[in-house]
């Protein structure tokens, strides 16, 4: 799977659920409907950049839900985008 096969399933799998998806220039996503989550996708194996590590860090900093999702994440992705309310 390519990165953009993979951003594209992640953007349809939420817009499905009902969530609005904006990608960002650093190569995140913003997810948002009844709470805000902020995601960056990788490769498997590989972790973010400098960029994104310091983009998420920002808004894990901020109290928001932030994760970094890879192509072997898709029932974990499913399933924090099926849960309503804010991240337990």
């Amino acid at each position: 799977m390519t990165g953009a096969e993979f951003a594209a399933m992640v953007s349809d799998t939420a817009t499905v659920l009902g969530w609005y998806v904006a990608r960002v220039e650093c190569g995140g996503l913003v997810l948002t409907r009844q709470r805000l989550i902020y995601a960056v996708l990788t490769a498997p194996g590989e972790p973010p950049s400098t960029l994104q590590a310091e983009w998420l860090d920002s808004h894990r900093a901020d109290g928001h839900e932030v994760y970094t999702w890879n192509p072997s994440d898709l029932q974990a992705i499913t399933k924090a985008l099926s849960r309503r309310g804010r991240k337990a």
